[in-house]
């Protein structure tokens, strides 16, 4: 009981808004219902898909036929659920209505630019499942039913154990999003995150271009860009390559990541104006600032001429350098979509810098 309740309480919530700021009920999620539907059943019998997947792509690129195939596909659902209940199979009627009516919510989520999919499947699946086998024992007797249940079972579990690896790392569920869709920038900015927390820095940056150059690149893929150019000491690069890629400030990873480039690198004084963009709202900016300006005080006056005793100019040269403190390890944030696309209040120093953000949303 209590997990029902819980269950219609966030289908409320996911149908009013009130989890998830901006989504509602709109023509476009009702148009996309019927197509979430049968692209669902697809997935339930035949789960061949390992990764994350992106639905706002694939129902943009979805043509006029194809939608209308999906429609009369549910129609006939929505019939066979009505012909079940009236003809006494109320249980297999019910559980259709369990898989169609869980399967709602998904649609307002699925006509934004969110990723994730196989998650919301799970609370509607054991409707789907009843109304199988409950339908389909008007038609089976019951040694075979339950024959039929059992290779069902078991070619569930061999998928499961099959995908269980792909899901293992960050490195090996984004890599298979980019191979399952490269079209999608999504995947593309997870493995880069995920090849930055490794230290595969240039690889990372690859990676970031070319998810960069897909259609509609998401903004935080230039953020995690930047970072991978500034770990390879390219700091001014990383600099033009976050400026106003993004509403507002730079997110706390990213602003951190950019002024200890020019740290790591020995240039104070744009070290300092780096921290002091991010002092008020990271606090490693605010505690690596006055190490900044103290060593930019220490820095020698540049060289200047000067007239000897005899009236000659004399070149009056600046001591060396000092040399450059050691500075510390190289940063790394999390790469959750959330971590990505807003503001933190904090970036520490090490931390892992693995997408899965996002749950982001999946």
């Amino acid at each position: 009981l209590v997990g029902v309740l819980g269950y219609l309480w966030l289908r409320d919530q996911a149908l009013t808004g009130g989890v998830v700021a901006g989504v509602e009920v709109s023509a476009k999620s009702i148009d996309a219902l019927p197509s979430i539907w049968m692209r669902s059943v697809r997935t339930a019998i035949v789960p061949y898909e390992r990764s994350l997947q992106h639905l706002s792509l694939w129902l943009q690129d979805l043509g006029p036929e194809i939608k209308w195939v999906y429609r009369v596909g549910s129609g006939l659902f929505l019939l066979a659920g009505v012909t079940l209940f009236l003809t006494g199979r109320r249980v297999a009627a019910v559980g259709l209505a369990w898989w169609l009516g869980a399967l709602v919510p998904v649609c307002l989520i699925a006509v934004r630019a969110w990723p994730g999919y196989h998650r919301w499947l799970v609370i509607g699946l054991p409707g789907f499942l009843l109304f199988i086998y409950r339908a389909g024992r008007a038609f089976l007797p019951p040694k075979p039913a339950w024959g039929v249940s059992l290779v069902a079972l078991l070619l569930a579990v061999v998928s499961t154990q099959f995908s269980i690896p792909v899901w293992r790392t960050g490195g090996s569920l984004f890599g298979q999003m980019v191979e399952e869709n490269p079209e999608i920038s999504y995947g593309y900015l997870g493995l880069g995150a995920y090849l930055l927390e490794v230290g595969d820095n240039a690889r990372a940056e690859e990676t970031l271009r070319q998810g960069t150059a897909q259609r509609n690149p998401r903004p935080d893929a230039y953020m995690f860009l930047a970072r991978a150019i500034a770990a390879q000491e390219r700091c001014d690069e990383a600099v033009e390559t976050s400026v106003n890629r993004i509403a507002g400030r730079l997110p706390g990873h990213v602003a951190y990541s950019l002024a200890r480039c020019y740290h790591v690198t020995g240039d104070w004084k744009k070290a300092v104006d780096a921290y002091r963009t991010c002092a008020d709202y990271v606090a490693n900016c605010a505690s690596q600032l006055p190490v900044a300006e103290d060593m930019l005080s220490r820095e020698p006056k540049p060289a200047v001429d000067a007239p000897d005793s005899a009236g000659s100019d004399m070149v009056v040269t600046a001591p060396p350098r000092q040399a450059v403190a050691t500075a510390p390890d190289a940063i790394a944030a999390p790469a959750s979509a959330a971590a990505a696309s807003a503001p933190a209040t904090q970036a520490p120093a090490s931390a892992p810098a693995s997408a899965a953000a996002t749950e982001a949303p999946e």
